[in-house]
């Protein structure tokens, strides 16, 4: 089957009446407090919920009360598809030839979007060449999308908050970031940082909140490569579960910070320093960065949808006027430590 065949049908459907064929009294259910959300997520897949709590399980409740229920629904409708169905956006997936197809409408609007996700650039292939295969969702590329959309609809409904694509740690009373383009090394230097005694605050999505700019905790799963893995080996020596393997044969593992030994902080730091990672040299070297690229790359990383660039860009200028900014080539990982901790001490 055709993805473009589907998309066809789909565009005639209100996805909000998905929720009428889901049988919510045989789902399994974990609830969490999330910031200032109280979700339940609900799934007729008991991996889904185990990856769910090995993901968000710093969140875990113990209550059974929860405000919002996420479902996340293994052989939706529509051929084979994984429905995430919440109060803020319902999506359809669907594994293709070409990596994956999201089709989603948000709650209230019948217009659908259609975005890929994962997909080979090279081949490059249009809709009516994306041929349907099944969902496997153990595969670790799957369980990334839907990580990285929950965490997406998290963001989007926590308005006292603002999450974005980065690393926070914390020493000393000062909190720090680390900012940079997906295979940067930004949890390579991450885990060096916590193995030296930084606080950890998260991996991948760093949470500051708005009215105080405090950086709070949110620790997520991680998927590290095997260079973090060489890089780190000390640290790795203490994890001994078996590798998740993926399509494009590269190991990588679905860890918690836990798993490595390291303690997630419940601390919440001031935000002093923001490192935007550029690259890798022989020896790490930094430069000062201007208040305006930091700003843009805040609402470029953003988890949630940016509805008024201006405004935002006016609420997240106070942050960046008390923060010290720096461009960060890398070098060898215990240099590069060393030099982050000496600016703590500064």
């Amino acid at each position: 089957m055709q993805i473009s065949q589907i998309y066809k049908e789909l565009e005639l459907c209100d996805f909000s009446d998905f929720s009428l064929d889901i049988n919510y009294d045989s789902l399994l259910n974990d609830t969490y407090n999330i910031l200032d959300l109280k979700v339940k997520f609900k799934s007729n897949s008991k991996s889904i919920l185990n990856f769910l709590n090995h993901s968000f399980g710093y969140f875990y409740s113990e209550s059974t009360c929860a405000e919002k229920d996420f479902v996340i629904y293994e052989n939706g409708p529509f051929f084979s598809s994984l429905l995430i169905y919440t109060p803020w956006l319902i999506s359809l997936i669907y594994n293709t030839n070409n990596g994956f197809i999201g089709v989603y409408q948000k709650n209230g609007n019948p217009e659908k979007h259609l975005t890929y996700i994962g997909t080979n650039p090279e081949k490059n292939l249009p809709l009516n060449e994306l041929e349907i295969t099944k969902i496997n969702i153990l595969n670790d590329d799957m369980l990334f999308i839907v990580d990285f959309l929950l965490t997406i609809i998290i963001a989007n409904l926590n308005k006292n908050y603002f999450l974005f694509h980065a690393a926070a740690l914390g020493l000393n009373g000062k909190g720090i970031v680390i900012a940079g383009d997906t295979m940067a090394g930004k949890t390579t230097l991450t885990l060096a940082l916590a193995n030296a005694g930084f606080d950890l605050l998260s991996d991948e999505v760093c949470c500051l909140e708005y009215n105080s700019f405090n950086l709070i905790p949110f620790p997520k799963c991680m998927f590290l490569r095997e260079k973090t893995k060489k890089l780190l080996p000390d640290l790795f020596d203490r994890y001994k579960d078996n590798p998740i393997f993926n399509d494009s044969k590269e190991n990588r593992w679905l860890v918690t910070s836990e798993d490595l030994g390291i303690k997630a902080t419940k601390n919440r730091y001031k935000t002093s320093h923001f490192f935007l990672l550029k690259g890798f040299k022989d020896e790490p070297e930094y430069t000062p960065v201007a208040e305006h690229e930091v700003l843009l790359y805040l609402l470029s990383s953003s988890y949630a949808k940016i509805e008024n660039p201006p405004n935002a860009l006016y609420s997240l200028s106070p942050l960046v006027n008390n923060v010290k900014c720096y461009n960060l080539w890398p070098g060898k990982v215990e240099n590069t430590v060393d030099l982050i901790k000496e600016f703590i001490k500064q």
